[in-house]
C-alpha cells in the first residue's frame, strides 16, 4: 500500500496511518506546490495523506500546521488528524467537493468562511506582506523573463499601491494569503479552506482582495462581499481599500506564476507582456508556458484599472 510513498517517508506514514483502519492509497493531483496528495480507503470516513514539497522561506511545516490547528478549531479547514513536522507528513480529514453554487451564494459563503477564519487564535508571524511581494518582484526583474521597459509600469503601479493601502491598518489577522478557488471545496452546503502553506498573519484585505478577484467584480458585487463580511455596509474607505487590494493581489499572483516559470524561454510577445485575456480553466497552470501567460495577463488586468476614475477615486479615498 505504501510503494508510492518517497522512499524516507515510509514509516512516518505507516506511523500516520496506524489505528485509522487504512485500506488502501488513491493518489490524487495535487495543487501547483509540488506537494503529494493521496485519498485514503479506511473502514470508515475517507482520509487525506498529504506529504508536503521540501521546506522552503515560504514553506514552513511548524507554521503550517500551527495555522491548520487554529482554522480548525474555527471550523474554517478540515481536521488535522496528524501531523509531523519535522517531517511535512500530514493526515487530515475528507472534504467530497460539490459543483460550485451560484455566484452570489460562493460570494456570500467566502465572506462567512473569511469572517470566521480571521477572528481565530492570531496566527504566527512570517513576513510583512508588501515586503514579501517587493521581494517578488526582484526576484523577478534579476530573472529577465520580462522586458524591462515591459516590467517599468508594473513597478510604478506597485509603488503607488505600496504606498496608498495603509498595511496593517485595520489590524492582522489569520490569513490564508491564497484563497484562489484551488483551495476551495464546497461540499454541498458549505466552503472549506484547504493547503494552508501560504498562511500567516496578514492585513484582513489581502484574503478579501484575492476573493473578489476569482469571484467578484460585476457591478456591486464587491459592496455585497464587503457587506457580508462586515455585517454592515461598507465606508468609503473600505471600499477604496478593496478595489486598490485587488490590484496588489494581481500583482502579487501575476509575479510568482511568472518567476515559477524559470527555466523556460518565453516568446518575444509575451516578454513584452503582450497577451490578451486568458481564463485560469483555460490554460494548463501545471506548464511553465500556461503559467507565464496566466501570470502575465493578470499583470495586465491590474494595469488596466489604473486610468479608471474609480481607481484614482479609491486613491484619493486613501490619501
Amino acid at each position: 500500500m505504501f510503494d508510492e510513498i518517497p522512499s524516507d517517508k515510509r514509516e512516518i506514514a505507516r506511523r500516520a496511518l496506524a489505528g485509522l483502519g487504512a485500506r488502501a492509497l488513491e493518489p490524487l493531483a495535487g495543487g501547483l506546490s509540488g506537494s503529494g496528495v493521496w485519498r485514503v480507503r479506511t473502514s470508515g470516513e475517507p482520509l487525506i495523506l498529504k506529504i508536503e514539497r521540501p521546506p522552503d522561506g515560504l514553506n514552513d511545516y511548524g507554521r503550517q500546521y500551527a495555522c491548520m490547528a487554529a482554522a480548525a478549531e474555527a471550523g474554517v479547514c478540515p481536521r488535522l488528524l496528524f501531523a509531523d513536522a519535522g517531517t511535512g507528513v500530514a493526515v487530515i480529514q475528507h472534504i467530497a467537493a460539490r459543483p460550485w453554487p451560484d455566484r452570489a451564494v460562493m460570494l456570500r459563503e467566502a465572506a462567512d468562511l473569511l469572517r470566521r477564519l480571521h477572528a481565530a487564535a492570531l496566527f504566527p508571524p512570517l513576513i510583512d506582506f508588501p515586503d514579501g511581494v517587493e521581494r517578488l518582484i526582484e526576484r523577478l526583474r534579476g530573472m529577465d523573463l520580462v522586458e524591462a521597459e515591459a516590467l517599468a509600469p508594473v513597478l510604478d503601479l506597485w509603488t503607488e499601491l505600496r504606498a496608498a493601502c495603509r498595511w496593517g491598518e485595520d489590524g492582522l489577522v489569520s490569513s490564508h494569503n491564497d484563497p484562489n478557488p484551488r483551495n476551495l471545496i464546497w461540499d454541498g452546503r458549505r466552503l472549506w479552506l484547504i493547503d494552508w502553506e501560504a498562511a500567516f498573519r496578514n492585513d484582513p484585505f489581502v484574503d478579501l482582495a484575492i476573493v473578489a478577484n476569482y469571484f467578484g467584480g460585476a457591478p456591486g458585487e464587491d459592496a455585497a462581499l464587503l457587506r457580508r463580511y462586515l455585517g454592515a455596509d461598507p465606508g468609503e474607505r473600505q471600499r477604496a481599500k478593496l478595489l486598490l487590494m485587488r490590484q496588489v493581489c494581481r500583482i502579487y499572483y501575476g509575479v510568482i506564476l511568472i518567476n515559477s516559470a524559470a527555466g523556460w524561454t518565453p516568446a518575444p510577445e509575451m516578454r513584452r507582456l503582450e497577451i490578451g485575456a486568458v481564463a485560469e480553466g483555460g490554460v494548463n497552470l501545471g506548464d511553465p508556458a500556461g503559467r507565464f501567460a496566466y501570470g502575465a495577463a493578470t499583470l495586465r488586468q491590474a494595469l488596466a484599472e489604473t486610468g479608471s476614475r474609480t481607481f484614482r477615486l479609491a486613491v484619493s479615498a486613501l490619501a
